[in-house]
Formats: C-alpha cells, structure tokens, sequence
C-alpha cells in the first residue's frame, strides 16, 4: 500500500511524498526480508531522485534494483533499469555511458524477442548518437525504430520518430538512408525522399 501510495504523489510530481512513502514501503519489504519486491521500489526511487536532479542518489537506487534483478535472473526487468540508467546519464549528457547501457538494455530485449521495447532503446540510441555527431548512427536507429512502431501500429510514436528523422535531414541529409526508409514505408526512393523533406 505504501508502494502504491507513492506511486500515486509520484503521478502528482509530489516527489518528497512519493519518497517518503517508498521509503516505508521499503523499510517493510527489508524488514520482512521480501527481497525480489525491494527492486521495485528502489527502481521507483531512483526515478523520483531523477526527477529532482539527484543524479548520483538516483543511480545508486537503480544499480540496487539492477543487482536484485541480476540475482534473481530477471532478464525483462534487467532491461528496464539498464534502459533507466541510460536515460539518466543521457540526461547528464554522458553519451558514452548511455549508449553502453542502452546496448545492454536492448541485447536483453532482442535475446527476449521483444520488439516494441526494443523501439524505445533504438530511438533513444539514435538520439544519442545523434548528440555524437554519428549521423548514419542515428538514421540507423531511428529507422529500426521506425519500422517497429509502424509494425505494432504505434502512431504516437511513429510521428516522434518522422519528427526526429526530418528534423536530422534537414541538418545533416544523407541520401545513403533513403532505400531503407523507403522500404519501412512502402514507398519508392523518390517518394521517401519527398516524405523526409516534407515539413508536415
């Protein structure tokens, strides 16, 4: 309950109560020694620390979570934090590290088969990459992106991804791309080409 009523301030943006109460839902999980239950909370922790900037709390909270997920080969839930930890050091703009935790992240997904959280991992690579200059790098993984969100109908997504994509061509356009897009469309080159450059 404790858990649930964090999750709650935490929906509200009332950081310091979601805290305060998965910190006591926390002490009880501790105290009745139910282990695998504590990764949520810490991993819930570390979100609220996020949220208020506290980059290094936030990460000791997840690497907690990760090693309770390790230690009970929880491989799904593995992928989850070592998503979490890339988006916290990209928020920091540490592009090396985020992409070595997104790339763990998504080799867990892949050796599951899941494919739509592997879309979130490759756009946010792509994104990364794109902060390294590694232009290719980001088309490449925005496509991979792209072409999931298409296959699972995602459309809320799918305009995020054609946002980044058209946004990337307009600074760096690179003709070398446009075969692949034009498959993931269904389109021909040419009509890949004119989606790209439209400003819609």
């Amino acid at each position: 309950i404790y858990h649930g009523l964090g999750m709650v301030a935490q929906r509200q943006r009332e950081w310091k109560r979601a805290e305060e109460y998965y910190q006591q839902a926390l002490t009880l999980k501790i105290e009745f020694k139910d282990r695998y239950r504590q990764a949520s909370t810490y991993n819930q922790l570390g979100v609220v620390a996020q949220e208020q900037g506290q980059w290094v709390q936030a990460e000791a909270y997840y690497q907690q979570s990760l090693t309770i997920y390790i230690e009970f080969n929880d491989s799904y839930e593995q992928a989850g934090t070592y998503h979490n930890l890339g988006y916290l050091v990209q928020r920091q703009q540490q592009w090396a590290q985020a992409e070595a935790y997104y790339q763990q992240s998504l080799a867990i997904y892949i050796d599951l088969n899941n494919r739509y959280e592997q879309a979130h991992t490759y756009y946010n690579l792509g994104l990364v990459a794109e902060e390294q200059e590694k232009w290719q790098l980001a088309y490449e993984n925005f496509s991979y992106a792209m072409v999931i969100y298409i296959e699972f109908a995602d459309k809320y997504h799918f305009h995020v991804i054609k946002y980044s994509l058209r946004t990337l061509w307009k600074t760096h356009p690179d003709e070398t791309v446009l075969p692949t897009l034009a498959q993931a469309l269904g389109l021909t080159v040419d009509a890949a080409r004119g989606w790209i450059t439209t400003t819609d």
